[in-house]
Parts: C-alpha cells; sequence; structure tokens
C-alpha cells in the first residue's frame, strides 16, 4: 500500500476526527497541513519531473487576480475587512492546481495506489456505519429527519455528513478508472450514499452513471458481456432482496423522489436559499462581484463572520466571483476534463458539473482538492509505469 497517499487523502478527510479534540479553525489547518505534507512524500517516492504548462499557470494566476479584484469591490462597498480571510480559498484552489499539474510522476506502484485509496473507503465506511447507528459520535453527523428509523445522518472523519457522500464518489469513481470497472470497493464506496440518504451524492452517482451508460450505448450498441450482465443482475436482485426484507427500500425511494418535491424535507429552504442568492448577484457587480465571502460558510467557521448559504455552487461563486472569476474557477475543471483521454473521469466531471447547480459542492474543499489530486495523476495512459498497468496491458 502506497502509505504516503493513504495518509495524505485520510488527512483531508477528516477534518471532523480533528474537530473532536481542536477548534474547527484549527481543524482546518491540521487537516490541510497534513494533506500538504504527506503529498509531498507521495511525490519524492514518485520521481516527479516538472512540467510546466502555460494554461495551468494563466489560471491558476487568473483566478487569484479576479479573487483580489472581487475583494477589493467588496471593501469599496464598506465590507468588514475579516471577509478578506475568504481569500484563502482561491489561494488555495490556485496553489494546488499549479502544483498538481506541474509535477508530473515518473515512478509509481498502482497497486499500491489503488490499496490506498480502497483502505481509505473502507475506513470512511465502517466509521460511518457506526455513527449512523449511533454506536460512536464524531463531529458532523445529524439526525435522519424525515425517516421513521432513529438513525444519524453519518460524517465519517470528515466533520459533515454533506462533506462525506461527496468523498466516497470521488473515490469510488477512481478506483473504477483504474480498474477500469466496478470492484467491491468502488461499488460499497458508491452505496454508502444511499445508506447515508444523501440526495446531493444520489445525484452525483445517478449523473456518473447516466453519462457512462449513454456514451457506452451510442458508441457500442447494446452489446455487453454474459458475465458482467449476470455480475449486475445478481447484484441487483441481492441488493432489492435485502432491501425488502430491512424495509429500507421505502425509505431510500422517499428520499431520491423529494428531491423533485418542493415541499420535500428541506426542499423549501433550499428554494428559498436560490431565491436569495439570484437576488443578490442580480442587485450586485456582474462581472467581479461585491460579495467576496458572504456567501460561504468558510468565513463564518475561520473568523466568525456573518455569512449565508445559497445551496448552488454556480450561484455561490457568482456571488463571491462575479461572472469573471465564476468562468475563471470552472475553467479549472475544463482543464482537468481534457486532461487525459480517461472517459470515467470525465463522466465524473460532467455529474460534478450537472450536481452543482443544485448543491454547493464547490465549498467542500476535501471534495475538491481530492479531485485536483487524483485526476492529476493521470495513471492510466501515457507511460503506463506501474507493474499493475504493466500486467494488464501485457494480458
Amino acid at each position: 500500500m502506497n502509505y504516503s497517499l493513504f495518509f495524505a487523502l485520510l488527512f483531508i478527510c477528516s477534518r471532523g476526527l480533528a474537530e473532536y479534540f481542536l477548534p474547527k479553525s484549527l481543524s482546518y489547518l491540521v487537516s490541510l497541513g497534513g494533506f500538504v505534507f504527506f503529498v509531498i512524500c507521495f511525490y519524492a517516492s514518485c520521481r516527479p519531473v516538472l512540467v510546466l504548462r502555460p494554461a495551468v499557470i494563466i489560471i491558476s494566476i487568473a483566478f487569484i487576480i479576479s479573487s483580489i479584484s472581487s475583494l477589493l469591490f467588496t471593501l469599496a462597498d464598506g465590507a468588514d475587512t475579516a471577509y478578506g480571510f475568504y481569500l484563502a480559498y482561491p489561494v488555495a484552489i490556485s496553489f494546488f492546481f499549479l502544483m498538481f499539474y506541474s509535477i508530473k510522476v515518473t515512478s509509481v506502484d498502482l497497486r499500491g495506489v489503488e490499496r490506498a485509496v480502497s483502505a481509505l473507503v473502507l475506513v470512511l465506511f465502517v466509521t460511518a456505519t457506526l455513527q449512523e447507528f449511533k454506536i460512536i459520535d464524531l463531529p458532523g453527523a445529524t439526525p435522519a429527519y424525515g425517516l421513521p428509523v432513529d438513525l444519524a445522518r453519518p460524517s465519517s472523519l470528515t466533520g459533515s455528513y454533506l462533506h462525506y457522500p461527496l468523498i466516497m464518489v470521488m473515490l469510488g469513481v477512481f478506483l473504477q478508472a483504474v480498474n477500469q470497472r466496478v470492484t467491491f470497493v468502488s461499488l460499497l464506496a458508491f452505496s454508502s450514499v444511499f445508506l447515508a440518504f444523501s440526495r446531493s451524492g444520489m445525484m452525483l452517482v445517478f449523473a456518473h452513471f447516466s453519462f457512462f451508460i449513454v456514451y457506452n450505448i451510442l458508441t457500442n450498441g447494446f452489446r455487453f458481456s454474459l458475465k458482467g450482465l449476470l455480475v449486475f443482475y445478481f447484484s441487483l436482485l441481492t441488493g432489492l432482496v435485502a432491501l425488502l426484507a430491512s424495509g429500507f427500500l421505502e425509505l431510500f425511494v422517499e428520499r431520491i423522489s423529494s428531491s423533485f418535491d418542493q415541499q420535500g424535507v428541506g426542499n423549501d429552504d433550499r428554494i428559498e436559499a436560490w431565491r436569495h442568492g439570484l437576488e443578490v448577484f442580480s442587485s450586485g457587480d456582474w462581472w467581479f462581484g461585491n460579495n467576496f465571502g458572504i456567501a460561504t460558510n468558510l468565513t463564518a467557521n475561520l473568523v466568525g463572520a456573518d455569512s449565508y448559504v445559497v445551496e448552488s455552487a454556480v450561484l455561490q461563486n457568482l456571488i463571491n466571483f462575479g461572472i469573471v472569476g465564476s468562468i475563471i474557477f470552472f475553467c479549472f475543471f475544463g482543464y482537468m476534463y481534457f486532461f487525459s483521454k480517461e472517459r470515467i473521469f470525465r463522466f465524473f466531471l460532467l455529474a460534478f458539473l450537472f450536481q452543482s447547480l443544485v448543491y454547493q459542492s464547490t465549498e467542500v474543499l476535501p471534495f475538491i482538492l481530492g479531485v485536483l489530486f487524483l485526476r492529476s495523476l493521470d495513471l492510466l495512459h501515457p507511460a503506463k509505469l506501474s507493474p499493475l498497468s504493466e500486467s494488464r496491458r501485457l494480458s
């Protein structure tokens, strides 16, 4: 197992564990600091090569300049200087994007990488399961409102019940891409969002596999392997029988369908947040924004400044960064989309962009940094350097 990769991802995903012992603001620093340290250890063990990519440099610098402009417009309107602390977010995104896509690993054991990510999935899943059934208690969990059973919505080690499902989908997609199929551990990662009753996670999984299935039908027709179909239907049948027997199937259907019901749990608040966000954006500076650091949880968590959420990543970016900054921000993901030819990652990025319209997923720093980092490894195509990749190529 690649231990440096495991601990890098563990640190960025375990702010909630740090919060058990430390204040929230300090937990952010511990989580981020541990992530940086072990990422450096990972690169040091993989014979890194510096590759200067003009597009990466331009996007990174442009986002910082645009964010500073948004901050200056906000301060000019008389906002508290405390909102300047939000500059840490665009600086962090730009720095890590520049770092990850300017360093190319030339020697890495893909089997070790796969085991590290798989081990993290298992750790997060077991912790979340114990938390969901209230066997253990960690920061970030909430009661499972609207469900006729006494369960908690788990946060696992992440510190937020909203962060955990997004991180699990991210890890599941990486394992799916590495193996070019859905393995037991990746299936566990995808299934975890349903067990956690996370609508945002469910939407991300459904969108990802919808893009994947449609693409395969359009390019390969309806040709499927008999073995694959048997495994799929056996797993589906087993899962349905287990859900019916436990009574959970009705709960899952109710939770999923509530996403499209205006009267569903939390939906009225979400719609009101969207309406408020549109009003704030339309009444402010469209191009660079004059509400920098106000539509977010980060400034409230770091310095206690008044802020609010708008339940949409697109709206949040438009309010904080304006149209210019928002376009530059999504250029990060546009670059990642074209970075390699691995279609599974592309389907996931499309699903993420689709989901960001109605969920504040760009606010989840562990999810964003995890996507940037794992996506940058590009282990599957250019050199096929690992023993696992080479053995697959020969077979």
